[in-house]
Formats: C-alpha cells, sequence, structure tokens
C-alpha cells in the first residue's frame, strides 16, 4: 500500500509539462472511429470532471495529447474553451464542439467536400 500511496505522490508532484507516457494512439495512429472515440471516450471526461480539478486536468492534458498531431491548433483551443458552456447544458456550445470534431474527422480522413460543408456550418468561409 505504501508503494501505491508513493506512486501516486508521484505522479501528483510531476511536473505538469512532462509528456504523459502513455502508449495511447494519437489523432495521427487511432484506428477505428475517430468521432466516436472523441465524443464517447476522450471530451466527456472534461465534462464530467469537477472544474479545476485534478481529474479535469488529466482529461484535458489526454485530449490535448490526442490532438496534438491536428492541423488547426486554434480548433483545438476552440474545443478546449468550450467546456465551460457544455458543463452548463449550453446546446449552442454542444453542436460547436460536434462540429469541431466532426471537422477534425474530415481532415484525418482528407474528405475535402466534408470538410468544405463543416467550415461553412462553423462559419469559417
Amino acid at each position: 500500500m505504501r508503494e501505491q500511496i508513493e506512486g501516486m505522490l508521484e505522479k501528483l508532484t510531476s511536473p505538469a509539462g512532462d509528456p504523459p507516457a502513455s502508449t495511447e494512439p494519437t489523432l495521427e495512429t487511432f484506428q477505428g472511429d475517430l468521432e466516436n472515440h472523441l465524443l464517447r471516450e476522450i471530451l466527456p471526461g472534461m465534462f464530467y470532471a469537477p472544474e479545476a480539478s485534478p481529474e479535469a486536468m488529466d482529461a484535458e492534458l489526454r485530449f490535448r495529447t490526442f490532438m496534438a498531431p491536428h492541423l488547426y491548433p486554434a480548433d483545438v483551443e476552440r474545443m478546449v474553451g468550450l467546456v465551460p458552456s457544455i458543463r452548463h447544458g449550453e446546446s449552442v456550445a454542444v453542436r460547436q464542439l460536434e462540429l469541431l470534431v466532426r471537422k477534425a474527422v474530415a481532415l484525418q480522413r482528407e474528405d475535402w467536400k466534408t470538410l468544405d460543408s463543416l467550415r461553412k456550418d462553423l462559419g469559417e468561409g
């Protein structure tokens, strides 16, 4: 039990800038339904963790690590910025997040027709 406690304390005291030593896939290496993975596995951790809690910070770090290869870092920031509004149940924010996720998926799949449509829906062009 002492080793477990020391391990937990070590995780908490390590600098936040350290890259996670995980073998989790990223946006580039993920195999499967990317949209579903983001909306059901990655993002909910940020919505349901108490605001500014270690769990919320871990969830955000996991999301940012996963999204690191994304071609539009500003989109990643927009997604993170929508989290407080989504926590408060704002449907417009949920819709924006869904569109941004679909945009990331379209970019990954090089689906330019869908990407063009999504950009219009997002007011980007």
